[in-house]
């Protein structure tokens, strides 16, 4: 690919890079003592509040499977160890960097496959859907550009 392609980030994507960088992505990891299945079941996880129980279930989820699972009006709070943390906020998005770093780190393979599509524009392109995705594709922008500057992946 020239570096004017986009990295087209989701789970259908054509390419396996793309496929593997989404939320859906089987790709367990511990973070925070908690193991998940994917990015996705991190994110559904944080919005599940009030029942341990549904969390559990979510946890090792990967596919549309934890998006499913998860409540469909996003609450204006989650809870994280708790701290509450006000959601669709910085701090709610360095939770999910933390989740994407974290799926790095327990995939160094995955982790050197994204950093090589640098500098390529990321996107998060589906057909049919005009939604802007500007926050995912900027913390997939700088977990990459970070990830370049950090040397600990293996």
């Amino acid at each position: 690919m020239d570096n004017k392609t986009p990295l087209n980030i989701w789970s259908r994507s054509e390419e396996e890079i793309g496929r593997l960088m989404s939320h859906f992505a089987h790709t367990p990891f511990v973070l925070d003592g908690v193991e998940f299945g994917s990015v996705e079941a991190y994110y559904s996880w944080l919005l599940v509040v009030d029942d341990p129980r549904k969390r559990a279930k979510i946890a090792p989820m990967w596919g549309a499977r934890p998006k499913h699972a998860c409540p469909k009006i996003v609450p204006d709070f989650i809870e994280y160890h708790g701290i509450q943390i006000k959601t669709n906020t910085p701090e709610h998005y360095g939770l999910i960097y933390r989740a994407n770093l974290a799926k790095m780190k327990a995939h160094p393979h995955i982790a050197r496959a994204f950093l090589a599509t640098h500098p390529r524009p990321i996107v998060h392109t589906l057909p049919d859907k005009n939604d802007s995705h500007d926050i995912f594709c900027d913390i997939m922008r700088r977990l990459r550009d970070e990830l370049r500057t950090d040397a600990r992946l293996d």
